[in-house]
């Protein structure tokens, strides 16, 4: 039997995950920056679409958000392949 799945021709931008993810923990950017040891530009850049999420900083994320690495960067993988533009690797 084939398996059928569905890939949507859009994808969300790993900021607007971060930020609903923050807003969920009660976490501030300043905060998860603080606590990650990420720079509050280089938080600000991945919440404004202007910055990839690094290794370092899915690393980071997981510690601190206990979401998994690999959905973070498979997450940025999926929106920069789908045109997510401008962005470039933050730490």
């Amino acid at each position: 039997m084939n398996k059928i799945t569905h890939e949507p021709g859009f994808a969300t931008a790993p900021g607007v995950t971060l930020l609903e993810t923050l807003e969920a923990t009660g976490l501030t950017p300043a905060e998860l920056g603080r606590r990650a040891g990420i720079s509050q530009r280089v938080i600000q850049g991945i919440l404004d679409g202007q910055a990839a999420i690094s290794p370092e900083a899915a690393l980071a994320f997981e510690k601190e958000l206990r979401v998994p690495a690999r959905f973070w960067l498979t997450l940025d993988r999926r929106y920069q392949e789908r045109g997510g533009g401008g962005i470039h690797q933050g730490a």
